[in-house]
């Protein structure tokens, strides 16, 4: 990054030279194009299908999402919803049940495979992170309140770091509770 460029002078510092000092040597301008040794084509494909089944309350959603990267190869990715709704059950207005499954593909940064400059970590070697996730939900109305409470797991493997390393696997186990009232204008 600082090629050509040396301190002239000791108390500017290193790395950085006086332009008015005689043994001042200006490095060689930036090219107007980028080297072809500094260049890299990538092609991404991908798609998806989904669809939705009902019946009595209950809802159905699957689908898949495919993706071929001319770096990494093909990440196949599916995602599936089951959704019940809970006929009333007295004091409870409305009880709904989810539970959702879906994987996913992150392909890394390019500054993280081929760094960008000097003194910047990269890594050719570096996989693509991809999860895993679970998670069950339950939403209930009762009068004005709404709560909503999920539980869920998501799994994470070869998670990249910005050190343009894999850091291995993440496990993360999870519980939200989300509360609304409602109160109307008087």
């Amino acid at each position: 990054y600082w090629d050509g460029v040396v301190s002239t002078t000791d108390d500017i510092g290193a790395g950085l030279a006086d332009p008015t000092d005689e043994n001042y040597q200006a490095p060689a301008p930036t090219p107007t194009r980028m080297p072809y040794y500094n260049r890299i084509l990538t092609e991404d494909l991908g798609g998806f299908i989904e669809s939705r089944l009902k019946w009595d309350g209950f809802h159905l959603r699957a689908g898949i999402r495919y993706d071929r990267n001319s770096i990494y190869g093909d990440t196949v990715n599916p995602r599936l919803a089951a959704i019940y709704n809970v006929p009333e059950l007295g004091w409870i207005d409305s009880l709904t049940v989810k539970l959702l499954y879906g994987t996913g593909f992150q392909e890394t940064a390019p500054i993280l495979v081929w760094g960008g400059w000097a003194g910047r970590n990269a890594n050719e070697a570096l996989k693509p992170e991809t999860s895993q996730n679970l998670e069950l939900i339950t939403m209930a109305e009762v009068g004005p309140w709404l709560s909503d409470l999920s539980v869920y797991r998501s799994d994470y493997r070869h998670v990249i770091k910005e050190e343009a390393e894999n850091a291995g696997r993440r496990l993360i186990w999870g519980v939200e509770y989300r509360g609304r009232l409602i109160l109307e204008h008087m």
